[in-house]
């Protein structure tokens, strides 16, 4: 039995224990054998201070996400002075289309930022 697998199996008796999985969640995190395959759900995740929330808005969506007080759900680009939920930055992991953010385009160029495009033609999101 190789190292990950005991985890896994370790992992997935402690968690039957505390009794934060269902036996149908848990089955299917020891197929996985995985820990970082089953989050914790959300309702046993330790409370946090809401009264704390700081919400900023994705620059591409312009929908609010958690961005302070131990919770960051996005990602700042310093270089380019913008902010990006996390669902933004994982759909465009291999590039921004530029066609569907012109917005991104206007301010990239009024910062005096070079745009250079990857092979597939979009717009790398720097790390």
């Amino acid at each position: 039995m190789s190292h990950g697998e005991c985890r896994a199996i370790l992992c997935f008796k402690t968690c039957l224990l505390w009794g934060f999985l269902t036996r149908q969640r848990a089955d299917l995190a020891f197929r996985l054998k995985s820990r970082s395959s089953f989050p914790m759900p959300r309702k046993y995740a330790p409370r946090r201070d809401d009264d704390r929330a700081v919400f900023i808005d994705c620059f591409l969506c312009r929908q609010p996400f958690r961005f302070g007080a131990h919770i960051y759900d996005g990602r700042g680009i310093g270089d380019w002075g913008v902010t990006f939920c996390r669902t933004c930055i994982s759909g465009n992991h291999d590039g921004i289309v530029l066609e569907s953010h012109p917005r991104l385009v206007a301010h990239l160029k009024e910062r005096g930022i070079e745009i250079r495009l990857n092979a597939r033609g979009w717009l790398d999101i720097p790390s």
